[in-house]
């Protein structure tokens, strides 16, 4: 009984891998992919037929329609220029077996995004929208976390109005570019993410006086922190530890002109405007 039990599992394990090895044998896969980032019907893909005798003949499927044909090379590979963003797969015939590849998008990613119109609460995503593209999806998260919320556009629009954040806090967001046709969708493969900080809430603006000031201002410090001051380029130019109470601060040393005084503390950051005269 264990003798024929051994016997079965070993002809299993020889169907596995002799099925394994067809399959990674007779197969079309993408080997290279280039996205224009305009309209341009400047996309490009290759593949690689593995397995036969090439040369074949490749099919190309634009969300699931066939698209156009090409002859592979004597290596298998087929390569198919100037294309339309789009979701595309190939198929071919190997070994009388039709082979299908896994579907790849092609899709004009974001450029030049931004942001305008910020306050403690909201913020308008800004990018240059782009006429091949049918929408976009915006990604927001409190930085830190790993939770995405998403929000798609209404068309193609080059905006999206943010509202009900939170105020002096620090959010990360992508933008993604979305193509659709056929009932599937197709989206921009690319990565990372940018951030920004909202404003401190109106009510709870770092107090100060005088304002103008001269050679020492007396900042109203609510938690223990840092406080920074520092040019209209973001250089800063004072970086002082305080404690909760009132800070005198020195700014003699300034010249004359508007900084930003920011407060950072464990819980939030705030700043407001002060001018030297």
């Amino acid at each position: 009984m264990k003798k024929s039990t051994h016997a079965a599992a070993f002809i299993f394990l020889l169907a596995s891998l002799i099925s394994y090895t067809l399959s990674a044998q007779d197969s079309i896969k993408v080997v290279h992919t280039t996205i224009q980032q305009s309209c341009v019907n400047g996309n490009f893909i290759s593949y690689r037929c593995f397995g036969g005798t090439p040369p074949y003949t490749v099919h190309l499927y634009r969300y699931g329609i066939f698209y156009e044909d090409v002859i592979s090379n004597g290596m298998g590979l087929a390569s198919f220029f100037n294309l339309p963003n789009g979701l595309y797969s190939a198929s071919a015939i190997i070994n009388s077996d039709s082979v299908i590849s896994e579907s790849t998008p092609l899709v004009s990613p974001v450029t030049n995004s931004g942001i305008s119109n910020l306050t403690d609460h909201s913020v308008t995503l800004t990018w240059i929208k782009l006429a091949c593209v049918k929408y976009y999806i915006v990604k927001m998260r409190l930085d830190g976390t790993t939770k995405w919320y998403k929000r798609n556009t209404d068309g193609n629009v080059d905006f999206m109005q943010v509202n009900h954040l939170q105020p002096s806090t620090l959010y990360d967001y992508h933008i993604t570019s979305a193509d659709s046709a056929n009932g599937e969708t197709a989206l921009d493969n690319s990565i990372g993410y940018e951030g920004f900080y909202t404003l401190a809430a109106a009510n709870n603006a770092l107090q100060f006086s005088p304002n103008p000031a001269y050679n020492s201002i007396n900042v109203k410090i609510p938690l223990n922190g840092v406080l920074q001051i520092a040019n209209l380029s973001g250089n800063i130019l004072i970086n002082k530890k305080v404690i909760a109470g009132v800070a005198a601060v020195n700014i003699s040393a300034l010249l004359p002109g508007t900084y930003t005084m920011r407060l950072i503390t464990e819980q939030n950051i705030t700043e407001t405007k002060l001018v030297k005269r």
